[in-house]
């Protein structure tokens, strides 16, 4: 079994990819909002987005994926990681160690002073590698203020 890591561009999407990457993010919240191809178009079309997706060879299946979000403040260049997931039928096969690698590398390739993501504490094998990694736990609470859908 092989994989094919992509950085997302361009404005063609196969059904079936969509369908893979609405299967990822369900692990991920399964409240969250069906995406639809025109917002995962905009993503794609989005000079401050990175989007990466990791192909099943044999299968074609989209397996894992993640979110690379560049930011400006007046602190200097930011990036942060969202959305990363590996099917669990994929995962302990270093898929998710090789995403990460290559958001460390494209940060620092584009200027960033820093490179952040978040965790539940639950998922203890995740957050195990991003420290194995060098990330460092700050010392800061993480808020979130829920917008009204419109």
């Amino acid at each position: 079994m092989g994989y094919k890591y992509s950085k997302g561009k361009g404005s063609f999407i196969r059904k079936s990819v969509l369908k893979d990457i609405r299967e990822l993010l369900r692990l991920l919240d399964p409240k969250a909002p069906l995406l639809k191809k025109n917002d995962f178009l905009k993503i794609l079309s989005s000079n401050s987005t990175k989007y990466y997706t990791v192909t099943d060879t044999s299968s074609r299946k989209v397996v894992a994926m993640m979110t690379l979000v560049f930011f400006r403040a007046p602190t200097g260049l930011k990036a942060r990681i969202e959305d990363i997931v590996v099917q669990p039928s994929h995962r302990r096969k270093g898929i998710g160690e090789k995403l990460i690698r290559m958001a460390i590398h494209e940060s620092g390739r584009k200027g960033a002073v820093s490179l952040d993501l978040t965790s539940s504490p639950y998922r203890r094998e995740a957050n195990k590698l991003y420290q194995n990694l060098g990330f460092v736990k700050r010392g800061t609470n993480v808020y979130r203020y829920e917008l009204a859908k419109v």
